[in-house]
C-alpha cells in the first residue's frame, strides 16, 4: 500500500462519511502498511485491533486461499489468463504473488460460484462489511458456511 495514496483516500472517505475497511496480509509486509496509515479522525496509526482493520487470519491471502484447498480455481484463473501452472503449491503461490492485484479477487470468484466454504478472515470481513452496510440503512441478505454468516 502506498502511505500517501492510501491516506488520501481514507481520508476522502472520511469527510465524505464514507465508512472505510483495510484488509491487510497478516505477515510483516501487512504490519508495515498499518503502520504507515493514520486514521484520518485520530491521526494514529492503524493496528490489527482496530475496528476498521481485517486481518488475512495468520498468513498472507495467497497462502489462506491455497491452504483453502482452492488449487483448481487457482489453476482455472491462471489458464483464463494465458497462463499455466502445474498443480504445486509453490507454483500457485507464485501465480498469486505475481498477479497480486488481480488474482485472488477472480479465485474468490470462483469459490463462490462453486459454493465453496470460505476461510474465516473472509468470513470476518464479509461480516464487518455487513456491519458498515447495516450502518447505512442498506439491506443485506446472508447465508451459513462452516456455522458462520456468510454475505
Amino acid at each position: 500500500m502506498n502511505r500517501e495514496q492510501t491516506n488520501i483516500i481514507i481520508k476522502a472517505a472520511d469527510d465524505l462519511d464514507l465508512r472505510w475497511l483495510i484488509f491487510a496480509d497478516n505477515d510483516d509486509a501487512g504490519q508495515l502498511a498499518l503502520n504507515n496509515i493514520c486514521h484520518p479522525k485520530t491521526d494514529k496509526k492503524l493496528v490489527p485491533g482496530d475496528e476498521e482493520v481485517v486481518m488475512s487470519g495468520k498468513k498472507q491471502i495467497e497462502q489462506l486461499l491455497i491452504d483453502s484447498g482452492y488449487s483448481d480455481e487457482i489453476e482455472q484463473v491462471a489458464r483464463d489468463n494465458g497462463k499455466e501452472i502445474r498443480s504445486e503449491e509453490k507454483l500457485h503461490l507464485g501465480f498469486l504473488k505475481d498477479n497480486k492485484s488481480w488474482a485472488a479477487e477472480q479465485v474468490s470468484k470462483l469459490v463462490l460460484k462453486a459454493k465453496k466454504d470460505l476461510p474465516g478472515p473472509i468470513v470476518e470481513l464479509g461480516q464487518k462489511l455487513e456491519l458498515f452496510l447495516d450502518h447505512t440503512g442498506h439491506t443485506t441478505t446472508s447465508h451459513t458456511t462452516n456455522g458462520m454468516e456468510r454475505q
